[in-house]
């Protein structure tokens, strides 16, 4: 149960109907283990997935950057957007008067594209259904700083173009 919360839980809900620039679309939940942090996190998903709002639900550890660019981005973006994979034009030849044409298959999204570019083509993907993108971190400890100073820049950029994106957080002091 969420005593004394649940006006923080329709704060947030709140905030992702009311578009980008709302204030509560990045919210940073903090406290001591066994607060209730977690549990804040999970009902923050849950409002945005009642939105129809995707959501990524990750753990500050080692590695994070490396899934959310390497594994949830390219996932949901061939979800939503088609295959994860697309046909380019490898080559052509015309051997003894004969043309003839060769196919590659390569990723449409691949890792290199970073997050910045993985989260702008996903959320002009998820416009088109009037959505957006919540991901959520819990465990957030100083030894990742650099990773979630990245993450924190994207979104300020996401934020300032006016993306459909939000995220929340679970700080353990």
């Amino acid at each position: 149960m969420l005593v004394g919360r649940d006006d923080l839980i329709e704060q947030f809900g709140e905030s992702l109907d009311d578009g980008p620039g709302a204030p509560r679309r990045a919210t940073l939940y903090t406290g001591a283990r066994g607060v209730g942090k977690t549990f804040m996190l999970n009902a923050a998903e849950d409002e945005a997935r009642r939105g129809g709002w995707l959501v990524i639900s990750e753990a500050a550890t080692p590695g994070l950057m490396d899934r959310l660019i390497r594994d949830h981005l390219p996932w949901l973006l061939a979800a939503r957007g088609g295959s994860a994979q697309k046909r380019q034009l490898k080559g052509f030849s015309a051997p003894a008067g004969m043309g003839g044409l060769s196919w590659e298959t390569v990723e449409r999204y691949p890792p290199e594209s970073g997050l910045r570019s993985m989260i702008n083509a996903l959320t002009e993907v998820l416009a088109k259904h009037a959505t957006g993108l919540l991901i959520t971190i819990d465990e957030i400890l100083r030894k990742l700083f650099d990773d979630l100073r990245q993450i924190g820049t994207q979104f300020q950029h996401a934020f300032r173009e006016n993306r459909e994106v939000a995220f929340a957080g679970a700080w353990v002091y």
